[in-house]
């Protein structure tokens, strides 16, 4: 089954260190209580999705699965956005089409297939719900990227990494960049959104336990540890679903789906 389903509460610990907190919270007539544990200061959430009406399609029960569709973090959108060659409107849809060679009793011929793997959608919204931003850049998007870099010095580094398994491995484990932070080593790299669009992995759904049983309530009840860390010379970084999911409101849709 799939569907979207709304947030019916968020619930989320203060900054307690080594403590157990009960509390209760209050959203949409609705009082929740959570036992929640921190330690070493991880923020764990207590999430209940409201499954609006879908509570009779969905067969589950508690440790099966709940696949989750996260969004990427706004600011690193922005960052990729602001380096993006031949950009389009802000506003326009835009889909990917592929070239395939055709045979046919003819000869072979070539045709524009769309792909189906993305709708059409504006550059951002492609970013920010179908493309995987934040996994370290590969050696062979390297390779591509290296096409689109205007200084001769950028060009020749991305190459050397794209071919060199040794020096990709050591410039890899030196934090895992992604692609903001390939864009901020080269500066002069400008990728085409068709690149992007192209090249870049798909975005995966994050699956979570189902601590709820269907029989009880309604609800899909998941808990969540908070991910978030920083490496020595980096940013700090944020689990991908974990963030998204802990900031959300209540009311807004959560794209989801249940594998039993």
């Amino acid at each position: 089954c799939r569907a979207s389903w709304s947030i019916d509460a968020i619930c989320k610990p203060n900054r307690l260190g080594r403590h157990l907190f009960l509390y209760s919270i209050e959203e949409s007539i609705k009082k929740i209580k959570v036992i929640l544990y921190i330690l070493n200061r991880r923020k764990t959430d207590l999430i209940e999705l409201n499954t609006q009406g879908y509570s009779g399609e969905l067969q589950y029960k508690p440790g099966d699965h709940i696949g989750i569709f996260a969004e990427n973090r706004r600011e690193l959108v922005d960052a990729i956005l602001a380096k993006v060659a031949n950009a389009p409107p802000c506003d326009q849809l835009v889909k990917i089409e592929i070239l395939r060679e055709k045979p046919s009793v003819f000869g072979v011929s070539k045709q524009w297939i769309v792909d189906e793997r993305y709708p059409a959608c504006t550059l951002r919204c492609a970013l920010t719900n179908f493309l995987d931003i934040t996994s370290t850049i590969s050696q062979n998007m390297l390779m591509y990227l290296s096409t689109q870099a205007a200084n001769e010095n950028d060009r020749i580094q991305l190459e050397r990494l794209s071919k060199d398994h040794i020096a990709y491995e050591e410039w890899r484990l030196n934090g895992f960049p992604n692609l903001v932070e390939v864009l901020n080593e080269f500066p002069s790299l400008r990728p085409h959104a068709s690149l992007l669009m192209t090249q870049l992995p798909k975005l995966q759904p994050r699956f979570y336990s189902i601590s709820s049983s269907s029989k009880i309530t309604d609800d899909i009840h998941i808990t969540v540890g908070v991910v978030q860390y920083k490496l020595t010379g980096k940013s700090i970084r944020y689990g991908v679903c974990s963030k998204w999911l802990d900031e959300l409101q209540v009311g807004k849709i959560v794209p989801s789906f249940v594998r039993a």
